[in-house]
């Protein structure tokens, strides 16, 4: 069973400095917390909203550059990639 809608946002080439916020729609039926959600770098920050069964995560895009960064939620594994640029 799928636990997300979808499990790859790529936002594609953007400015540095834009705002890179993706929404991934939660399926599964084991409760979720903030805290089951693992990020694996300083660059992204994580919420769960458990009315809406959604996790927003936001990547930080201050630095130039080709960025991807997974995110493990529970079982399944979450993935933002961005290419930066000034």
């Amino acid at each position: 069973m799928k636990l997300f809608e979808k499990t790859v946002h790529d936002f594609g080439t953007v400015s540095k400095g834009t705002k890179l916020e993706a929404k991934f729609k939660y399926l599964g039926t084991t409760p979720i917390t903030v805290g089951n959600i693992v990020t694996t770098c300083g660059c992204t920050s994580k919420a769960y909203n458990a009315l809406e069964q959604e996790i927003t995560l936001t990547l930080d895009s201050t630095h130039v550059g080709q960025k991807t960064t997974n995110i493990l939620v529970l079982s399944e594994i979450l993935t933002l990639k961005a290419n930066i640029i000034e």
